[in-house]
């Protein structure tokens, strides 16, 4: 299935209990507010914020929700990542 936003996918019924949101940077904190308030948690890509004011405003919705939210490092982009998985 394919979603043109994150809020598309919010006004539908849950189809998980969790998504991964692997959007741009400036993009985590928007995208994240609907499907949190739709009932979703979330692995959720470092870093999950742009701003000290998008980290507050993610806090707070999180604190109303009561959603988990995992914050992510992903690694696959690091040359000790890339050189293990060709050791593989």
């Amino acid at each position: 299935m394919c979603f043109r936003s994150a809020e598309e996918l919010a006004e539908r019924p849950k189809l998980a209990d969790a998504v991964i949101n692997g959007t741009m940077d400036r993009q985590h904190v928007p995208t994240a507010v609907p499907l949190l308030r739709a009932g979703y948690d979330m692995l959720l890509e470092k870093p999950f914020a742009i701003s000290e004011e998008e980290v507050n405003y993610l806090y707070k919705v999180v604190k109303e929700t009561g959603r988990k939210v995992m914050i992510a490092t992903f690694c696959g982009m690091r040359p000790s990542m890339s050189q293990s998985s060709r050791d593989c």
